[in-house]
């Protein structure tokens, strides 16, 4: 493998890591948009048509609401398969 693949992969590790560590819980939108090279806005419109987060419609409200869950990002993110 190339030294410049190589580079590449560790630094999006260190990334996944300081986020595993900054939001154990939920990632914010826009740090998730942050790791995937992406608009906030377009991120959001995935979560809306994806399992990888949820969505709602606040009641009474015009907008969206959002979550996205680290440990269930991640699996996405990393591509990982678990059987439970």
């Amino acid at each position: 493998m190339s030294d410049t693949i190589l580079k590449f992969i560790k630094s999006d590790d260190a990334k996944v890591e300081d986020i595993i560590k900054k939001y154990p819980l939920q990632i914010p939108v826009a740090v998730a948009a942050d790791l995937l090279g992406c608009h906030e806005t377009s991120l959001r419109e995935f979560l809306t048509n994806s399992n990888i987060g949820m969505s709602w419609l606040k009641p009474g409200k015009q907008n969206h609401g959002f979550c996205i869950p680290t440990a269930q990002f991640m699996r996405w993110y990393l591509n990982i398969k678990i059987n439970i």
